[in-house]
Formats: structure tokens, sequence, C-alpha cells
């Protein structure tokens, strides 16, 4: 299953909590080639970008 874009209606009813003005209401990314506006405490879409901040830090799972 994929993600919905963040600030899409699909995640909004989701619990996404991103916001829906600058990502264009999930139709397109603001910043291409997929660069969303995403925030941190985001239940749909931040845990996503932890991860990703994790891996670049060359953390170990669940270090941080």
């Amino acid at each position: 299953m994929n993600t919905p874009n963040p600030g899409s209606d699909e995640a909004l009813e989701a619990g996404c909590t991103c916001p829906v003005l600058d990502n264009n209401h999930g139709r397109w990314s603001p910043r291409p080639p997929d660069g969303w506006f995403v925030v941190l405490d985001c239940p749909l879409h931040g845990s996503e970008i932890r991860a990703q901040m994790a891996a670049e830090r060359g953390d170990e799972p669940g270090e941080r």
C-alpha cells in the first residue's frame, strides 16, 4: 500500500498533520522531485522522515 501524499484528503483522513496548503493539497510536490513539507511528529509521514534522517547519520535502528 502506498502512503498518500502529505496534505492530501486521503492523508488527512488517515491522521496526517502535514501542511495542506504548502503541499498543494497533496496534488504535487512543492519542491520537486520529492520535496514535500512534512512535520516530524506526523503519525503518517514523520516516521519515514525520522528513519531517513537516522540513516543519513548512520544511526543503528532504535539508536535515537
